[in-house]
């Protein structure tokens, strides 16, 4: 959205305020303050994601650019307290200038940060991640369905601000929960998997050291269904970097249709391609191996 438009949405918004202000003593016109300040918490060599924390729910809109001018924005107008928003299509090696602004959700603020600035790395080649496992037809329609990712890569991975699109919608990952111990880090050779916001502990055995990972959305896509495809994505690359069906080729029989409830569809091999004989129906007697190396289906 365009700084534009963002701007007379907002006008909008504090012009109902005022009015309900008039009729209610108790409305809020009281802007949201920073109670972490907005800092550059994962810089790449082609994106960057901004962080920070408010003390009411509100929007998150950083301005970024050259220079203190800006020019470009990027908005997310969920109304959170926490707060990320990871810009993309920037150049390698590149300082830019950015500011992170917040309105609640009757319209008052911003409240702004000062100017930050960043340099973007050198070019990185692509991470090494997976989609090695999906569980789209699970016992528990509700919350039960998972991507497990698999590192098949020698370095670390900060998942944050990657995406992925079932075909329906696209979907930003952060980590699951909240506090220190919420972590968005897939070691090399490791595990993650990406549940719903509900997901119900105890739904699945998951092993220690897996990488809990969610959606800014309650839902993972638009909901899975049998037939969608999986692209992941990382942050400011336009092509995926792993996929689930070859959703360039409807002919080849996958997405595979068939699976029962409760069964996922794994990845025979984590290094081989996205192909109809690398996937199969799991046969873990569980239905399903989240966190941990395939079935031998």
């Amino acid at each position: 959205m365009s700084r534009r438009f963002a701007t007379a949405s907002v006008v909008i918004a504090a012009s109902a305020a005022m009015a309900g202000a008039a009729c209610n003593p108790n409305y809020d016109v009281t802007p949201p303050k920073f109670t972490v300040p907005a800092t550059p918490t994962i810089v790449r060599d082609t994106s960057a994601t901004i962080s920070w924390e408010t003390d009411e729910r509100a929007n998150s809109l950083v301005e970024y650019g050259a220079d203190t001018s800006y020019g470009t924005t990027a908005i997310d107008n969920l109304y959170v307290t926490s707060h990320a928003i990871t810009i993309a299509n920037l150049q390698p090696q590149t300082t830019y200038h950015l500011r992170a602004e917040s309105y609640d959700v009757f319209g008052n603020g911003p409240v702004r940060s000062g100017d930050i600035t960043i340099t973007t790395t050198a070019p990185q080649p692509p991470p090494l991640i997976v989609v090695n496992e999906v569980m789209y037809n699970p016992v528990n329609q509700s919350t039960g369905e998972f991507i497990e990712l698999y590192n098949a890569g020698t370095a670390d991975v900060d998942m944050t601000g990657f995406t992925f699109s079932d075909g329906d919608s696209t979907d930003t990952i952060e980590p699951f929960g909240t506090g220190a111990s919420a972590s968005a880090i897939l070691p090399a050779g490791g595990y993650a998997l990406i549940l719903d916001k509900d997901y119900v502990d105890g739904t699945y055995t998951i092993p220690a050291g897996t990488t809990m990972l969610t959606t800014l959305d309650s839902t993972l896509g638009n909901g899975l269904a049998t037939d969608d495809t999986i692209s992941l994505y990382a942050p400011g690359l336009s092509d995926p970097i792993s996929t689930y069906g070859t959703p360039l080729d409807t002919t080849d029989g996958i997405p595979i249709t068939s699976a029962t409830t409760g069964k996922s569809v794994e990845r025979r091999d984590p290094t081989q391609a996205d192909a109809p004989g690398n996937w199969c129906i799991s046969v873990d007697v569980s239905g399903s191996t989240p966190g941990r190396a395939n079935s031998s289906c």
